[in-house]
């Protein structure tokens, strides 16, 4: 079920009157970005084993976070900023290291579920609408447009098949067929927390 769109509220269009203003760079995400627009192209240029829509999804996710790492020194963003590192600290105290699996999961929370209470927005569609505006990186705008209107929730795994699963959204009610990209074929009967 998508997310409902949204109506900017003043806060939002004023934070993106500021981020339009600025240059963003993605440095750290070079190889995210080649990824991107190979799949985007078609040309996939990717050596690493496994489904390429679990690599756009970890190369995107990658790009956003290194995007919320400049955004959130943004006046505005910063009452956000710190929400996160609270929830961050409360989750994660200094004892036991979060594992890859946590953070992961935290990556993707953090630019596609976190809602920053002033604007409205998540990080995620502060990007799509910088990019669109920008008119650049168009392989990560279109990697974004899915990953801005999912959520994660609770599946039971009810069948599993050639074909991939079927996954009960517990929440919802409903069936869903689909395929675990990360590669993991799953057991009836388990529960996942997972993005669809």
């Amino acid at each position: 079920m998508p997310k409902a769109k949204r109506r900017l509220n003043r806060k939002a269009e004023r934070l993106l009157r500021e981020i339009l203003g600025e240059q963003f760079t993605f440095d750290n995400c070079e190889s995210d970005l080649e990824l991107l627009r190979s799949i985007y192209q078609g040309t996939y240029a990717n050596t690493k084993p496994g489904d390429p829509s679990f690599h756009a999804y970890a190369a995107a996710v990658n790009v956003a976070n290194e995007f919320a790492g400049q955004v959130f020194g943004f006046p505005d963003l910063i009452p956000f900023n710190n929400q996160i590192f609270d929830l961050q600290e409360e989750y994660t105290p200094s004892y036991p290291p979060i594992s890859p699996v946590t953070s992961a999961l935290f990556a993707g929370w953090l630019v596609l579920d976190a809602r920053d209470g002033s604007t409205g927005m998540t990080v995620g569609e502060v990007l799509s609408q910088y990019l669109q505006h920008k008119g650049t990186l168009d392989s990560v705008q279109k990697a974004m447009v899915p990953l801005n209107d999912s959520f994660c929730s609770f599946y039971e795994v009810m069948e599993v098949h050639d074909q991939g699963l079927g996954l009960w959204d517990i929440a919802a009610k409903q069936e869903l067929q689909c395929w675990c990209s990360s590669g993991y074929r799953g057991r009836e009967g388990e529960i996942w927390l997972v993005r669809v």
